[in-house]
């Protein structure tokens, strides 16, 4: 296994490109799934309110502590009227407890609050619903006779209770992500795949090398297959890769039955990178042509194929025309999983079917990949 040890070999100075695409993929899924991520903590909104206290008796103090722990309470600023504060957005809501609301309340009454407010303000609806929460309390309390103290000491027993809130994330946005992160890929399994298999393959086939090779007593097809057994084993390493990746930045998604998949329809896609790569590396000997070949390709397919932009968002035309690529039922596919709703035959056969089309490439590159070589080795012998 010379040649497999000395692929390698030649393989460490191909592995700063590597690392380059990696670490470029990842910073773009990062900034692409992670930056623009909503919050999952939930906090309680407060409204800016004004409270003018004109009856300054238990209850009407009592409602006015109510107030202050569940809003902000602002101070009207020296020289400024409760308009001004209204229209410079100081305040949401101003609202005024009127002389004789204790008394209003004990009788069993409603007391008229005195509100001006921010229109359609959201902050101030719910100042408004604070204390209309309040009052319903408090006259529920009210009408079965008990004392403004064991009115305040109910009430406060009511408030004292707070539910708590859980933020669930959605998994479909997790999804979403997971579909961007294998879309992208498409470009970076191309360009890094391709051009690193098609690169070494041009150094095993240059003049000086094939000539050891000639006189070794290592067969023509030996030697091809020890190349193609590298190329896989290097392909695997680069997919794992971005399993893990994938697997440390969406967990939640790639340890359910979705990340089965997804990993299997990369799984393929990396092959049938591989397979372009050794046929690109079998006739094409120039590294600067290999180099032109491969962004064309990487770039070109990503672009039509909905690498970049989603495939809802690209014409007819484009559509129809992507469907001669592999990268088309690689990234189709992914959209197809995205969507599962569970491990069903409905949906499954398409998914499959989609394996099958990438296996197809692969197949049939090998076998182009096959007689390309027989002709080489004719041209040799």
């Amino acid at each position: 296994m010379t040649v497999f040890k000395n692929y390698f070999k030649i393989l460490k100075s191909y592995l700063p490109i590597i690392f380059v695409f990696i670490g470029m993929f990842t910073f773009f899924i990062v900034v692409m799934t992670k930056a623009n991520k909503t919050t999952v903590n939930f906090s309680q909104a407060k409204p800016n309110v004004i409270v003018v206290n004109e009856d300054k008796t238990t209850l009407a103090n009592h409602f006015f502590d109510y107030i202050k722990s569940h809003a902000n309470i602002v101070a009207l600023k020296e020289g400024n009227s409760f308009e001004d504060a209204l229209f410079f957005r100081e305040v949401d809501e101003i609202i005024t407890i009127p002389k004789g609301f204790q008394k209003t309340l004990m009788s069993g009454k409603t007391p008229k609050i005195a509100t001006q407010k921010v229109p359609d303000s959201v902050n101030s609806i719910y100042a408004e619903l604070l204390f209309e929460q309040y009052l319903k309390v408090i006259q529920g309390y009210t009408s079965l006779g008990y004392t403004e103290t064991e009115l305040i000491e109910k009430v406060d027993t009511v408030f004292s209770k707070e539910a708590t809130i859980t933020m669930l994330k959605n998994k479909s946005s997790e999804l979403n992500e997971v579909e961007i992160f294998y879309n992208f890929s498409n470009y970076t399994f191309l360009a890094t795949i391709i051009l690193v298999i098609s690169m070494i393959l041009t150094t095993f086939r240059s003049e000086k090398i094939k000539r050891r090779n000639l006189i070794s007593p290592c067969s023509y097809r030996n030697l091809n297959f020890q190349l193609f057994l590298g190329n896989l084993t290097m392909t695997l390493l680069i997919w794992f890769l971005y399993l893990i990746l994938a697997i440390i930045l969406f967990p939640s998604v790639m340890l359910d039955y979705y990340g089965i998949y997804f990993g299997i329809n990369s799984f393929l896609f990396a092959i049938v990178s591989l397979v372009i790569g050794f046929l690109i590396g079998s006739f094409v000997k120039n590294k600067e042509a290999q180099s032109g070949i491969v962004n064309v390709l990487a770039l070109g397919t990503s672009f039509i194929s909905g690498a970049f932009v989603p495939q809802a968002m690209l014409g007819n035309f484009v559509i129809q025309l992507s469907k001669l690529f592999p990268s088309y039922w690689y990234i189709h596919n992914n959209s197809l999983i995205r969507n599962m709703t569970g491990v069903k035959w409905e949906e499954l056969s398409n998914i499959v079917f989609h394996y099958g089309v990438l296996v197809m490439y692969i197949v049939g590159i090998f076998l182009l990949i096959n007689l390309i070589s027989h002709k080489l080795m004719r041209k040799d012998a």
